[in-house]
């Protein structure tokens, strides 16, 4: 038989190896998060900070020149899947980088906005879900008004209101 004492202290020291292999690894664990977050572009991106290489949309804007155009407010059905009336209600306000540029647009307006109707009629539901759908939108609104004001060109397409019902 063996003693009750040897036993003991062979227990010991196998209990206190498992908890240095945890520490070890809780260590590894706590090092390699760490590491992540300070030495890899992914880290420095989810901690607030610029990775290298990366660009950072700061538009400059000329206060003394900026010019804002509301378009009238649209209202329209957009084609829905399951037959039910679907409506939108909208207004938008077009960004140019003069005032020359906002008189032009204030001349073309009836123009404008039959272009935005055209192109929003043809929307169904599911074009407007999410922020990638509302920036396809952005986009397209701003190349039909550029087609048109040729060869100047606007900055953006606000969305001053933006109801779907």
């Amino acid at each position: 038989m063996s003693d009750p004492l040897v036993n003991i202290e062979q227990n010991n020291g196998g209990s206190s190896k498992i908890f240095l292999i945890i520490g070890l690894v809780f260590l590894l664990i706590i090092g390699g998060a760490l590491a992540f977050l300070f030495l890899t572009p992914m880290g420095k991106t989810l901690m607030g900070k610029e990775a290298p290489g990366e660009e950072v949309d700061e538009r400059k804007y000329d206060l003394q020149n900026l010019s804002f155009s509301t378009m009238p407010e649209i209202l329209l059905n957009l084609r829905s899947n399951d037959g039910r009336q679907v409506f939108l209600k909208t207004t938008f306000v077009i960004e140019s980088s003069s005032p020359k540029i906002g008189e032009k647009i204030d001349k073309l307006k009836p123009m404008i906005v039959d272009q935005y109707q055209t192109y929003l009629r043809e929307l169904d539901i599911d074009d407007l879900k999410g922020s990638a759908g509302v920036e396809r939108i952005r986009q397209e609104l701003v190349s039909r008004t550029n087609a048109l004001v040729a060869p100047d060109k606007i900055n953006n397409v606000l969305f001053k209101e933006f109801l779907i019902q």
